[in-house]
């Protein structure tokens, strides 16, 4: 199940293990700048150890969603490109159907996170660019909408509602059973204040823990809710589909509908056409236009080579026993790692144009490989 999981990018820069891109210094760069602030200056084994004694509280320090936004120099705030783990944004793995062939349950709540990197302040509607008129209609039909209001409404379809659809469809293209949901619901103690269900304001639903939330506030309604949303995934986590015997059915996403489960604050949980399709739709169009533009010569990136076979100068070939021992992962970022059976390495790689791929040098191991090994041969 994925939770205000956005879909496309991750949050927020991201960054390579070791090298600084633009701005962006390196995730080990910024290793270093967050052990000087708990005051490890060292080098190897000995700043290794001084880390590991840290206690949970220091390493915490004033660690949070905000922290890793407005100190980039000490947190990495997300995953990195690591070339091995990390290989690729979410984009293009689900694009290139290299995403984990399971069942999925994806969502967002109606008022979640913004863009943290949001378009024109000014002038929101200028991201939909030739579509701008047309956003307006759909955004803002009479002209009226406050412009703080506009930039967080296009900004949260950028980043959270529309990228889970995008997940939603990529993974249904590929077999996998998919329920799409949008969480409305609004404790009533929080009402009217409240105008939608903020980011994370689903959790006390999710594990049923309304007390611990919202202690004697807690309403009869809360619980319904509460008892039919944690139902629901308790379900998904045990079958891999959450529906049961006792709840309102909530069917497959299905991409040629509108349909989605929505968790209301007057209906409970109903499946019903999406409101909000036009904004998404917009959305998609732009979020796929800059998915093509960029795609030229990050083909390889998120991809990875096994030998087949090496053929020298001389007509000679050399033939691996396991092609997996043999083995060039391309990262997203111009890093790439290697495997030469025992042995391992980093390197560099770009490509200017379709078939054309160069390599920069490449920093590798020298263990001594078991008999057989092409090791030394490459």
């Amino acid at each position: 199940a994925v939770l205000s999981g956005g879909g496309r990018t991750l949050m927020p820069e991201v960054r390579s293990l070791s090298t600084t891109s633009g701005q962006l210094s390196s995730a080990e760069e910024t290793g270093v700048e967050f052990a000087k602030t708990v005051g490890i200056t060292t080098n190897g084994i000995e700043a290794l150890k001084a880390l590991r004694a840290l206690p949970a509280a220091r390493v915490n320090g004033d660690m949070s969603m905000m922290a890793l936004i407005t100190k980039p120099k000490t947190y990495t705030g997300g995953p990195v490109l690591d070339g091995q783990i990390v290989t690729a944004l979410p984009e293009e793995i689900f694009r290139r159907g290299r995403a984990t062939k399971v069942p999925l349950l994806i969502g967002t709540t109606s008022q979640d996170l913004p863009a943290l990197f949001p378009p024109d302040r000014a002038n929101p509607l200028s991201y939909f660019g030739a579509d701008a008129e047309r956003a307006k209609a759909v955004y803002d039909p009479s002209g009226n909408l406050p412009l703080p209001a506009l930039l967080a409404t296009v900004s949260v379809d950028m980043t959270m509602h529309e990228p889970a659809r995008f997940v939603a469809k990529q993974m249904t293209a590929r077999g996998n059973s998919v329920w799409l949901y949008r969480f409305g619901y609004i404790a009533e103690s929080l009402r009217p204040k409240a105008t939608g269900a903020e980011h994370a304001s689903e959790l006390p639903y999710m594990f049923d823990t309304l007390d611990t939330r919202y202690g004697k506030e807690a309403t009869e309604k809360d619980r319904a809710t509460a008892h039919a949303f944690h139902l629901y995934f308790a379900n998904f986590a045990k079958t891999g589909d959450p529906n049961g015997s006792s709840l309102p059915n909530w069917p497959k996403f299905d991409p040629a509908r509108t349909d989605l489960m929505q968790f209301t604050p007057g209906e409970g949980p109903v499946v019903r056409a999406d409101p909000w399709t036009d904004r998404l739709d917009l959305v998609e169009r732009v979020a796929d236009s800059e998915a093509s533009s960029q795609s030229t010569s990050s083909d390889l990136g998120g991809t990875s080579w096994q030998l087949i076979k090496f053929q020298g100068s001389d007509d000679k070939t050399l033939t691996p026993d396991e092609k997996n021992k043999y083995t060039i992962a391309f990262g997203t970022d111009g890093q790439l790692t290697a495997r030469i059976d025992c042995n391992r390495g980093v390197g560099t790689w770009k490509s200017s144009g379709t078939n054309q791929v160069e390599f920069g040098p490449l920093a590798l191991t020298r263990a001594m490989c078991p008999p057989g090994s092409l090791h030394d041969q490459i």
